[in-house]
């Protein structure tokens, strides 16, 4: 539950709260007795030690001292002693009871639940043709009003009215202080909910500050109330008595006024209405104030306010207020009063009627028993454990048979509803497509909605598929006409004159849908998004669709739309996975093929290679200076190419999980030399320069490094394509520098970092995926296969080492791979 609706109903506690302390006051109060003659004394008189100027002050005066106690009042020299009274008797305090905690109740369990944020309070349809807007908050704005509204009218009855203090002032005083409150604050509420209920009335529009002027008129003369009130309390007398008179007589005609105003907006507002049901609402509550509110507000305050003495009782105010609960209960009951449903509860009634039943069982058991009795006297004691043992026998199955004929009597459409759509929900799930679910759907709803036309559509994975008679337009072309019709709504809409429900009826139903024969349409959703739609004709018997019809519709499409949600993503995961085995199946061929190819070069290079070196060497004679040079290019190419041939091996050999890697102790700076000999023909054909620095060697020599827990084979590959990879982005002249150092307790680190462009921020991890290139190097042309640095992270993962990319504050990029320290005992 959210947060603002738990203060809401802390309020309504609160309230509730109040008006139980309002309603012990009220039952406490004491008062100068009705037959003491108060108005055959002769004013100025002295109540105690208090001056009174009129018979009124004095009877309000007369309420500030305890119940049962007795009071002087000195007219003249006369003295009269007077035993103060009970102000409310038994039969009218029960009545003010139970108005007022039929209001406060009806506060915390009505509209208290409903006091959410306006988007997810109720809200009401719009009117025919609108596009919602405004109104669409009308509801929770009047939910509110009423909210209030009732809260203050309970309160204020409960209390009952201003009256001094009897118990001091602190907290006395607070009661008629919460009373003025409440009087002055309620009327501004049914006028606001006059303006906005259940349509905005244009003087909304009009008078926009309409409503804030009167809120602040109300708090005005309440705070001005107040501050005469407490001047009273705290000095009574006959000039603070006179100074209460004006801003009372305000109150009561501002009350009168508004009530009046308020009755009136109802009243003229409910022409303009356009739903029968929205105007019979208004017809309720219209009733409900006229008889509840007039014999208070015209009979009473406003006869008050004028000096002339109400002709009703207090008790006939209380009686008449009944009226709003009972007009606001039947506009609940038969029109949905703000959409607030009062639903009947099937299980209280069965059991009411199966106790009736067990009371009659219990009755003739005890009438058999007494006749037992006096024929058999013996059997007397066992009379009454007999009978009750009979009624509780028969309370269970009285109670079964009872629920049946209750559900087949008053209940039979709902009763055969809720069957039909319990075997519906057993059925649905059984449908393999969206065609077996549609065409299931459309014969369900055929057989107990009895239309002349039905249409099933669904989305399939060849296109939108309608379960339809034939003649229809596509299936495309009623489901565009569907989704206009319903509006984005997630409920029903209808052609008007169709339904029993006239808000769901829309005044521009497409007339398409009509030409075509269908008069109601009602989305498929799952999760709340439309994946169908169901299409229904006129009734075969001629009759509107009720409220069950529609109710058993919106429950089918609510059963169909999770399973044709189901299907798609069985679909969906069916065609993922065959997607998925394809993908696979060409991964496994593409490697197969790089497998095949890397084995059948290898060969052919190597004898490439082998005859290059031959004739380098001199065999059968040594070459001229020009042949040298072209002999050594052959060299090396085809170590470039016999490196690419080795990355697709391994590449294979990593995909298999071929790799049995044996970890043993290496000289990394020993392994790193060994690498730059083999590539530094291919650097200085490029003219770079291979720089180590590695345990004491150069003139900036690396610290001396342990030997590190490695496979040997793997690192040299991994120094071979970080080197190569280097050469092919270095500018010519510049040198590929290869360090070798410990990187903390246990760890070392070689780096090899080039004079290059660098490797973009973006691109430091991406370039050790497979077939990933880096940028095109502006030093070289020539490519590769996008598979060195990947054969690279993946050796050094199998080494549990780690590899880096970076660029060096000097520029370039540099690679940075850590390994363990050797330790005897890893071994």
């Amino acid at each position: 539950m959210s947060n603002r609706r738990w203060f809401y109903y802390a309020i309504s506690l609160a309230g509730l709260l109040l008006g139980v302390w309002g309603a012990v006051g009220a039952r406490e109060q004491a008062q100068i007795p009705p037959e003491f003659p108060a108005d055959a004394l002769k004013y100025p008189v002295r109540l105690e030690d208090v001056e009174v100027a009129s018979p009124a002050q004095l009877h309000f005066q007369g309420q500030g001292y305890p119940l049962g106690s007795s009071v002087e009042i000195v007219s003249g020299e006369t003295i009269h002693p007077v035993a103060l009274a009970r102000e409310l008797s038994l039969v009218p305090f029960l009545l003010e009871l139970l108005s007022g905690f039929f209001f406060l109740t009806v506060n915390l369990l009505v509209f208290a639940p409903r006091m959410s944020a306006p988007a997810a309070g109720p809200r009401a349809a719009p009117p025919a043709g609108a596009a919602g807007g405004d109104a669409a908050r009308v509801p929770y704005r009047a939910i509110r009003d009423f909210y209030w509204a009732t809260l203050l009218f309970g309160i204020a009855i409960l209390i009952g009215g201003p009256r001094v203090p009897a118990e001091g002032l602190w907290p006395g005083a607070l009661r008629p202080l919460i009373w003025i409150a409440c009087v002055a604050l309620m009327p501004v509420f049914f006028v606001h909910v006059a303006l906005i209920f259940p349509r905005r009335q244009p003087l909304v529009e009009r008078a926009p500050r309409l409503v804030p002027a009167l809120a602040l008129a109300a708090v005005g003369i309440m705070a001005w109330e107040w501050v005469v009130f407490l001047r009273y309390f705290m000095d009574p007398g006959p000039a603070a008595w006179a100074a209460i008179a004006l801003p009372r007589t305000l109150s009561e005609v501002f009350l009168a006024v508004l009530v009046a105003s308020g009755w009136l907006l109802l009243f003229f507002g409910r022409r303009r209405l356009e739903l029968t049901r929205e105007r019979e609402q208004t017809n309720w509550l219209l009733w409900g104030f006229a008889l509840g509110v007039t014999p208070y507000v015209f009979l009473r305050s406003l006869l008050r306010a004028f000096g002339i003495e109400s002709p009703v009782d207090r008790t006939v105010d209380r009686v008449f207020e009944m009226c709003i609960p009972i007009a606001f209960t039947l506009a609940v009951v038969r029109y949905k009063f703000l959409d607030i449903d009062i639903i009947i509860r099937r299980s209280v009634l069965y059991t009411a009627l199966a106790a009736v039943l067990a009371g009659v069982y219990l009755a003739l058991a005890w009438a058999a028993g007494h006749s037992l009795g006096a024929a058999l006297p013996a059997a007397s004691p066992w009379v009454p454990a007999l009978a009750a043992s009979v009624a509780v026998a028969l309370f269970r199955p009285t109670r079964r048979a009872v629920g049946a004929w209750v559900d087949h009597t008053f209940f039979k459409i709902r009763f055969d509803y809720a069957q039909a759509l319990a075997e519906l929900r057993a059925d649905l799930p059984r449908a393999s497509s969206q065609g077996e679910l549609a065409q299931a759907l459309r014969a369900f709803l055929e057989q107990r909605l009895q239309p002349k036309q039905t249409a099933v559509i669904v989305p399939t994975p060849e296109g939108l598929q309608a379960a339809a008679p034939p003649g229809l337009p596509p299936a495309e072309e009623l489901s565009a006409r569907a989704e206009t019709a319903a509006g984005g709504l997630g409920r029903p809409r209808a052609l008007p004159n169709s339904t029993s429900l006239p808000e769901l009826e829309r005044a521009d139903f497409p007339a398409e849908l009509a030409a075509a024969g269908f008069q109601l349409v009602a989305p498929l959703t799952a999760e709340g998004n439309a994946l169908g739609w169901v299409l229904l004709g006129e009734k075969r018997s001629e009759r509107r669709y009720v409220r069950e019809d529609l109710e058993l519709l919106e429950g089918a499409a609510a059963e169909a739309g999770p399973v044709l949600e189901r299907i798609r993503l069985v679909q969906r995961v069916a065609e993922e996975a065959s997607e998925r085995r394809r993908l696979d199946e060409l991964d496994r061929l593409k490697s197969d093929f790089l497998s095949r190819v890397a084995h059948d070069l290898r060969t052919p290079i190597t004898s490439i290679r082998w005859s290059a070196q031959n004739l380098l060497d001199g065999v059968p004679v040594p070459p001229a200076p020009r042949q040298r040079e072209g002999l050594e290019a052959i060299k090396t190419s085809t170590g470039q190419l016999n490196r690419l041939v080795t990355n697709l091996l391994e590449i294979s050999r990593l995909e298999l999980g071929a790799h049995a890697v044996e970890l043993a102790p290496v000289d990394v700076a020993e392994v790193l030399r060994e690498t730059l000999v083999s590539l530094r023909p291919q650097a200085s054909a490029r003219g770079l320069r291979l720089e180590l620095q590695a345990g004491g060697e150069g003139a900036a020599a690396a610290p001396a490094v342990p030997p590190a827990r490695a496979s040997r084979e793997k690192l040299y590959e991994v120094a071979a394509n970080l080197v190569e990879n280097a050469i092919k982005y270095s500018p010519p002249g510049a040198a590929v520098e290869i360090t070798v150092e410990p990187a903390g307790p246990g760890r070392q680190r070689f780096v090899v970092r080039d004079h290059g462009p660098g490797v973009p921020e973006e691109d430091r991890e991406r370039v050790f995926e497979r077939f990933r290139q880096g940028r095109p190097s502006p030093y070289a042309s020539q490519g590769g296969f996008g598979l060195g640095l990947y054969v690279v992270r993946s050796f050094m993962e199998l080494m549990h080492g780690t590899v880096s990319a970076g660029n060096h504050p000097g520029g370039g990029a540099q690679f940075t791979c850590t390994l363990s320290d050797w330790a005897p005992r890893e071994g």
